[in-house]
């Protein structure tokens, strides 16, 4: 199963490009989507819009296409899940574009620059190995407690 989301923004724009792709035959596979507060209602396959949890939704998918949000990239490159982004060009600033670029280019997802080329990115993804994300461990408390014992010297 492809599941395709948007977070809770809209992305009339990657909806309808699915939904097209799956009218025409250009993806065969089960499509299910979260599209958030869009405008635009699929044709072609099942949707919700907003639920508590997008976990089941991922642990089902062979492939997620999604906005290009951090908290949904974070989320499943630390599982080492095939993931596709689209950044949303209608957002203010290009802030998407940078992580996805950081992303894509160290093997942890698949950027798709351009709706135009989703077919492509699906294509690409059934055979892609992600890396899997590695968060580095916290040390922030240690700073903090290393600048406390500094002050009280003083």
């Amino acid at each position: 199963m492809i599941f395709v989301t948007v977070g809770t923004y809209k992305f009339d724009k990657l909806v309808k490009a699915v939904d097209e792709l799956v009218e025409k035959g250009k993806i065969k596979d089960e499509v299910f989507a979260q599209i958030g507060i869009g405008e635009y209602i699929p044709k072609n396959f099942g949707y919700v819009r907003l639920v508590p949890s997008l976990e089941p939704y991922y642990e089902k998918a062979n492939i997620i296409i999604a906005s290009a949000g951090s908290g949904t990239i974070f989320e499943n490159i630390q599982k080492g899940r095939k993931l596709i982004v689209v950044t949303n060009k209608d957002l203010l600033d290009a802030h998407q574009d940078q992580l996805a670029e950081y992303m894509d280019t160290n093997g942890y997802l698949i950027w798709c620059k351009d709706l135009s080329q989703l077919d492509k990115a699906i294509v690409r993804a059934k055979r892609f190995t992600p890396k899997v994300y590695q968060k580095d461990p916290t040390t922030i408390h240690l700073e903090i407690l290393k600048y406390i014992k500094e002050k009280n010297r003083i």
